[in-house]
């Protein structure tokens, strides 16, 4: 998948065609002091206002396995877990993953393997999941968000921001005012 077709499967995969308001979590995993490892968590720090009914944004820090059962009482419809994904491509690469394509990448910083986690959310909350990857560049204890993932970080915010979420907030007003 390029660079840039991230976007376009993005909005296909987190808007599933038998709901017409889907339930949505938003999962950032990665670890804060390692540098471009952060990626995750912070877009979900980044879009944590966006949650409500339909929406729910978890900052899970390196251990995602914690909020299993916060995600089970929401039930959502799709799941998207952001996190660095040591790809072999160049920093800041954007890439939405399935399970099945996991297994051929190098993940990061968690306790529990983000192939297993996924393949047993799957089993228990039955929804569509998938993994929106970003290459790091660096992850040294104690360094920054490299500039190139900083960016990378940037538009993913804005895609889910202004295509994504704006979109669906659009769709259910359109929804509500239906039924009036």
């Amino acid at each position: 998948m390029s660079n840039h077709s991230w976007k376009n499967a993005l909005k296909q995969a987190i808007r599933p065609t038998n709901n017409p308001q889907p339930r949505i979590a938003i999962v950032g995993m990665g670890h804060e002091l390692r540098g471009d490892d952060a990626a995750g968590i912070i877009v979900a720090r980044r879009l944590e206002a966006a949650t409500n009914v339909y929406w729910l944004v978890i900052d899970a820090g390196s251990a995602p396995e914690n909020f299993i059962g916060k995600l089970r009482e929401f039930a959502p419809d799709v799941l998207l877990m952001v996190d660095a994904i040591q790809m072999d491509a160049p920093p800041g690469m954007i890439r939405l993953l399935t399970i099945d394509e996991l297994e051929s990448y190098s993940l990061t910083t968690h306790a529990l393997s983000p192939h297993l986690l996924i393949a047993h959310l799957q089993l228990e909350l039955r929804c569509i999941i998938r993994l929106l990857g970003i290459q790091p560049g660096q992850d040294s204890f104690g360094s920054e968000l490299s500039s190139l993932v900083r960016h990378s970080v940037e538009r993913i915010v804005q895609i889910i921001e202004t295509e994504v979420l704006s979109s669906f907030e659009q769709q259910c007003a359109d929804m509500d005012n239906s039924i009036l």
